[in-house]
């Protein structure tokens, strides 16, 4: 549905969609809550009330969309494609091979020594930035464009497992400590430098993805991880602020316990706030005000499972606990919704934030 929707707002608003956003991570008195929805085409294909499908296209059209430029082209990094090697596997350019959505090599997963000789791609191939440099000097100072956002998938802990594989680096760093962090500061270095050539492009958010998250916690002690992997994400997010961008954090699960050093680092923007994983009440209690919380509505449960009624009881439950008269809030499906959600339940959310987010149709 991304090509469908436009960068359109509310009539009588002062504001457009992208400063609808910014002032919301900003914390400077949006006039409504913005949110966003990309719905699967095959869920409006699907759908046998095409009265129904329609209203559902015309309020998706209020959404902030980051994908309304007028070329038709998404703000992403172009990381080479990959090598097509049969039986659904593929090689990315870093030499990992997924099959099926899954891992299923790791080039360095049998020689931790390789860590410090294995070549990387190179972050200053233009050919990564060609696009994006190309749609923002065309369209960078059109009034009407989107919020300007590109992501940074596969951090520097995603990153560093895919190489070696997950159990190999989490032992790692009680075993071999020293290759450890210098692989970690090559991915980091690696990031540094997408960042810096990202800078003057007028972006107006960078996200950096790393989940650390599992549904009851971080992967690892929170201890070893503001020892190993927050002085990473200072230098990353304040390379990102300095770039004059806003620093969005992408991590799934249950993160509440490095939130506080998130926000240290740098971060203005925390997403996807999973609420079958994060403890909202205490999110809200804690961090309400000093973070834009990006997410909330869950596809596991209300979306999926709920009803319309759930789904806007749990809208409204988040405003209640997470927003501020100056913003920090963007409602959304925490995350990309699958084929089976049902379209009453996607309506249902788009007119709880119609109705509950101050909009003024």
């Amino acid at each position: 549905m991304a090509e469908r929707e436009t960068n359109l707002v509310a009539a009588g608003s002062t504001h457009t969609a992208r400063e609808l956003l910014v002032r919301s991570i900003e914390f400077r008195c949006p006039y409504r809550i913005p949110f966003t929805i990309q719905v699967p085409p095959a869920i409006l294909d699907n759908e046998p009330d095409k009265g129904l499908v329609r209203e559902v296209e015309e309020k998706a059209r209020y959404a902030v969309s980051a994908q309304g430029f007028k070329s038709g082209l998404r703000l992403k990094l172009f990381n080479g494609d990959p090598e097509d090697l049969g039986d659904g596997k593929r090689r990315d350019a870093w030499g990992c091979i997924i099959q099926h959505g899954a891992f299923v090599h790791h080039p360095l997963a049998h020689d931790v020594a390789k860590v410090r000789t294995y070549p990387f791609p190179d972050p200053d191939d233009p050919a990564r930035y060609r696009d994006i440099r190309r749609i923002m000097a065309e369209e960078g100072n059109d009034p009407d464009r989107p919020y300007a956002g590109v992501c940074l998938w596969a951090g520097v802990f995603e990153r560093m497992w895919m190489l070696r594989g997950m159990e190999n680096l989490l032992t790692d760093m009680y075993v071999n400590r020293k290759e450890f962090i210098h692989l970690r500061d090559r991915v980091l270095e690696f990031h540094l430098a997408t960042i810096d050539n990202l800078t003057g492009l007028g972006l107006d958010g960078i996200l950096f993805g790393d989940d650390w998250g599992t549904q009851q916690g971080l992967f690892i002690r929170p201890d070893d991880w503001r020892r190993y992997f927050r002085p990473c994400y200072k230098k990353i997010f304040r390379r990102i602020r300095d770039a004059g961008s806003h620093a969005i954090m992408h991590s799934c699960g249950d993160v509440l316990d490095i939130v506080p050093d998130l926000i240290e680092c740098g971060v203005q923007v925390l997403n996807p706030v999973q609420s079958m994983a994060m403890d909202i009440d205490e999110l809200g209690t804690r961090y309400r005000g000093k973070l834009c919380f990006w997410g909330g509505v869950s596809n596991q449960r209300e979306l999926t499972a709920g009803t319309p009624s759930d789904v806007r009881r749990q809208v409204r439950y988040l405003i209640d606990r997470l927003a501020t008269e100056r913003g920090g809030l963007t409602l959304s499906p925490d995350q990309s919704l699958p084929a089976n959600i049902p379209l009453r339940n996607i309506n249902a959310f788009l007119d709880a934030c119609l109705e509950m987010g101050g909009y003024l149709i």
